[in-house]
């Protein structure tokens, strides 16, 4: 999970650290493209498409990665979930 933080984290700015299930969350430009760009440079396996239109793979055994053109608060972003320590970083992009 670390490997992956390291790669994505590049350009971005952390915002938050540390609560919790949620390790920390970052903040990217881009937009949507952006983070469906970061999607495919992690040459997931098992890539699918939820009836939303997120897009779901797995890096490795324990790793699930999506990535959605909405959350919460209103920006495109890209979760990385430990499946097993259900522990989570997001990177939310804005345009």
């Amino acid at each position: 999970m670390r490997q992956i933080e390291a790669q994505l984290s590049k350009n971005a700015i952390k915002v938050e650290s540390g609560k919790g299930k949620m390790l920390a969350q970052w903040q990217k430009t881009g937009g949507f493209d952006g983070a469906i760009e970061d999607f495919n440079s992690l040459y997931l396996n098992d890539v699918r498409v939820a009836e939303n239109g997120t897009k779901i793979g797995k890096y490795g055994d324990n790793i699930t990665i999506n990535v959605r053109p909405f959350s919460s608060q209103g920006s495109a972003t890209l979760e990385i979930i430990n499946d097993t320590t259900k522990r989570r970083i997001k990177y939310r992009y804005i345009e």
